[in-house]
């Protein structure tokens, strides 16, 4: 094996927060990987459970490694070129002699003499750099309020169409960096009335805090997700708003975006099975909006965490009235609720697309579970967005919530969350978004 050449990597960059989450995101399987833009991602073992890991791997063995569950940076620069010895450093030396629990088994077996490890390397390991907005400390007051929203250009007291404008450059730059081109996109009359019917649509809380810190609301076409929430003024105690949609679902109910979404965690090829959602018929951006304006609410009133939304949540316990009794921490439900195969569907950042022939144990497990969608078990913070947005379509809007599953047109399975036990024994922790109305 040749010895490694090392250089010091001595910078570590902070990238966007949206760079961040595109370029991290799994959104290609490959072999054993998970590709986003640019990096890949994995899973080692860390004291009994998986950490995910995303990385930049060049020839030679040069790594740049991120571990955000352990705020580890771990990068390396060296010369082995062209020889298999460039997949050490993430398939051997990270998992085997970097992590701590590793590590600790290493240290026993070295008795009195020094050891030399399968791959001579150097490397600096940094704390992991998070880009999100700090923890916030509590609703900030009025005098915060008017002190910061002069520097951002709107009034509280405004309508929110009228905060319907242009994406900011900062977003569009940020999906530019990260390999994307979305376009702008104009909202037609029809289209303008249709985001103004799901404004008024929302629960009187998300309206007061969309009135309060919403900045601008966008829509754009080529967008490689649905929706995305930026934070304009990170850093500052009173957070201010964008939120940027992709403008294609303006042209889909809520039943037709959402089957489209849930048919993406199955594989249909040479199956006459695939699954339905009857979610009813109105403007998918209902919906949409209903999801992105309650993890406003939610950063904003700290409801499902005291540390709020950004780079200490790792560190977050599970002790809010929300999420006590059901989550271990904001990745990982209560053992009670833990079920490997809702873990392995596509919307959790390990999972991969399952055959459709999975697709009933699927739903039968969520059935076992407070959680209202496949999507809402993969983190508490999307638990409380589908919650808040289920309860107010099916129980305020009237609308239907019916996961299906159907060969040749007729219903094989079907599951109704919002009649489940387990998920309405939670709507109590509910009645804060209507309070205005009592």
């Amino acid at each position: 094996m040749k010895r490694c050449r090392p250089w010091l990597l001595g910078v570590v960059t902070c990238i966007s927060s949206l760079r961040a989450y595109l370029a991290t995101s799994p959104l290609e399987k490959l072999r054993n990987l998970q590709y986003g833009y640019l990096w890949w991602s994995s899973t080692h073992p860390y004291k009994g459970k998986m950490v995910r890991a995303f990385f930049a791997g060049g020839n030679g063995s040069q790594l740049a490694m991120g571990i955000p569950d352990l705020d580890l940076f771990v990068a390396t620069c060296v010369g082995n070129y062209s020889d298999p010895v460039q997949y050490e450093m993430q398939e051997n030396v990270v998992p085997h002699y970097i992590l701590p629990d590793r590590c600790a088994k290493l240290t026993s077996k070295r008795g009195g003499g020094s050891m030399r490890a399968p791959a001579t390397v150097t490397c600096a390991i940094f704390l992991f750099c998070s880009c999100l907005t700090p923890a916030l400390t509590g609703e900030e007051s009025k005098a915060q309020r008017a002190e910061a929203l002069p520097n951002y250009g709107f009034d509280p007291s405004t309508a929110l169409e009228s905060r319907i404008a242009e994406t900011p450059e900062a977003v569009l730059n940020a999906f530019k960096d990260a390999g994307v081109n979305p376009t702008a996109h104009v909202l037609t009359a029809v289209e303008r009335q249709k985001v103004s019917r799901a404004f008024a649509a929302l629960p009187p809380l998300n309206r007061r805090i969309l009135r309060e810190r919403l900045r601008s609301l966008s829509f754009l076409d080529g967008m490689p997700n649905t929706a995305l929430t930026s934070t304009v003024n990170p850093g500052e105690s009173y957070s201010v708003f964008d939120i940027t949609i992709r403008a294609g679902i303006l042209d889909q109910d809520v039943s037709e975006f959402l089957t489209q979404k849930e048919r993406t965690c199955f594989e249909t090829a040479n199956s006459s099975l695939n699954v339905f959602i009857e979610g009813g018929t109105l403007d998918a951006v209902v919906y949409v909006l209903l999801h992105e304006t309650t993890h406003l609410v939610d950063g904003s009133l700290h409801i499902t965490s005291e540390m709020g939304l950004g780079d200490h949540l790792d560190q977050s316990p599970a002790t809010s009235l929300f999420t006590r009794h059901v989550w271990n921490s904001w990745r990982t439900p209560a053992p009670r609720y833990r079920n490997t195969l809702l873990e392995r569907s596509r919307f959790y950042a390990e999972g991969r697309v399952l055959s459709i022939d999975r697709a009933e144990a699927v739903y039968k497990a969520l059935s076992q579970t407070p959680f209202v969608s496949v999507y809402g078990s993969r983190n508490w913070l999307d638990d409380l967005a589908e919650v808040v947005t289920w309860y107010h379509l099916t129980d305020k809007l009237k609308q239907p919530y019916r996961i299906e599953i159907r060969k040749k047109g007729e219903v094989m399975f079907a599951y109704e969350p919002m009649k489940s036990p387990l998920v309405r024994s939670r709507l109590d922790q509910l009645k804060r978004f209507y309070e205005s109305e009592q």
